[in-house]
């Protein structure tokens, strides 16, 4: 009987496994979730991965997830270390972007938190591009990428009434 049931729980689990690689919402999510294959980002994980997971097992608060995971300052600390990444940054973003717009389809998180999102993502794109260019961060980039930042994060708290 405990074999039949341990066949049961993996043909389930097959089951479940066959739904998510065939709904490309599920699929996005789930590619995210996994994280980078990158060295040395801490907090590019701690930002991005961790957010998406929280939102994942906590998704009637992703607002709070946000604030507590995404603000200028756990960005600030992320541009800080992207320098020393070793792996491909930008197809990573691609998935993470890819998971928060299956959020918002998914009617998880709304409009305005995905522009906000979006913005932060476009911002960390921003400064991964230089550093393949040059090497480094200059400090004018990683400035206006923290400007980015912060105006949208304080145009998203505005518009969602969050203190």
């Amino acid at each position: 009987m405990s074999e039949e049931k341990g066949e049961l729980l993996i043909g389930g689990r097959i089951a479940v496994l066959k739904r998510v690689m065939s709904e490309k919402l599920l699929y996005d999510i789930a590619t995210a979730l996994r994280g980078p294959d990158i060295k040395y980002t801490y907090m590019l994980k701690e930002v991005l991965t961790r957010t998406i997971r929280d939102i994942a097992t906590c998704p009637d608060v992703p607002d709070d997830v946000i604030v507590a995971r995404m603000n200028p300052v756990d960005i600030e600390m992320l541009l800080g270390e992207l320098k020393d990444a070793e792996g491909d940054v930008s197809h990573y973003l691609i998935h993470i972007s890819d998971a928060f717009q299956a959020f918002f389809h998914l009617k998880i998180i709304d409009h305005h938190t995905l522009f906000y999102v979006m913005r932060v993502i476009e911002a960390i794109d921003n400064a991964v591009r230089e550093i393949e260019d040059t090497g480094k961060l200059s400090d004018n980039t990683f400035e206006c990428c923290m400007d980015m930042v912060e105006k949208a994060f304080e145009k998203w708290k505005e518009v969602k009434g969050i203190e």
